[in-house]
């Protein structure tokens, strides 16, 4: 290494606050085609069902991704990195850091939507272990949706997770003024065994609907669950 080389920026996640929602409209208007507006971003920061997850570089915000949770299966909601920010692996040290969190160990399945045309979005998830599992005809408006599902084996007592491997991940700090104990992301000491303490405390059973069905041809209750809760999200807009 040369003298005047610089070391790589520190990687860090932590959770969402409510006061980091003007840098992540700045992200979601610079990266999504239908970016939430602030009120949504606000009720789902206030769902029990809903984890969202913050990574900067250094002192630069990056991206974020969000995830809900519902019986036994997490569906990721959103993920996003800044256009300037992309090519260095935070999309995917953003999905193994909320699959790692506390709220979604109990997770046995994870599903999400994708573009067809996004095609470097298709090769990570795959890389993930994530299979193309159905079709959501004209989900995007514009466009359909391929559901990508990441089946999660039981995690063994002392053995390991069946889960993405991740990366290491420096840990940020919760802005201050913030008394709660420090997060624990990626298996280390978190806080946000809260977030799993308010879903667990709010959950209720409700009547389950017809379900999806997949393309093995079996009925969905919870994946039906998710998606009509996303397209009331996105009908809030």
């Amino acid at each position: 290494m040369t003298s005047g080389a610089r070391p790589a920026p520190e990687r860090s996640v932590r959770p969402m606050l409510p006061s980091d929602l003007p840098v992540v409209l700045r992200i979601a208007g610079a990266s999504l085609p239908n970016p939430w507006s602030e009120r949504i971003w606000r009720d789902e920061l206030d769902s029990p069902f809903g984890l969202y997850l913050l990574l900067e570089e250094g002192s630069e915000a990056a991206g974020f991704i969000g995830v809900k949770h519902i019986a036994d299966e997490t569906h990721v909601m959103t993920v996003a990195i800044i256009p300037g920010m992309r090519g260095r692996g935070h999309a995917r040290a953003l999905v193994v850091a909320a699959l790692e969190a506390p709220a979604s160990r109990k997770s046995r399945r994870v599903h999400l939507e994708v573009r067809p045309s996004n095609m470097a979005a298709r090769t990570l998830y795959a890389s993930l272990g994530f299979a193309e599992t159905g079709l959501r005809p004209k989900y995007y408006g514009d466009e359909d949706a391929v559901l990508m599902t990441l089946e999660l084996p039981e995690p063994s007592l002392g053995g390991p997770s069946g889960r993405p491997s991740p990366s290491p991940l420096a840990l940020a700090p919760r802005p201050a003024p913030y008394l709660a104990p420090p997060p624990e992301i990626l298996g280390r000491l978190e806080g946000l065994e809260e977030v799993e303490g308010r879903r667990e405390a709010s959950q209720e059973a409700d009547e389950e609907p017809a379900g999806d069905k997949r393309v093995d041809g079996t009925t969905d209750h919870v994946d039906q669950k998710l998606h009509q809760q996303h397209q009331r999200d996105k009908r809030k807009q």
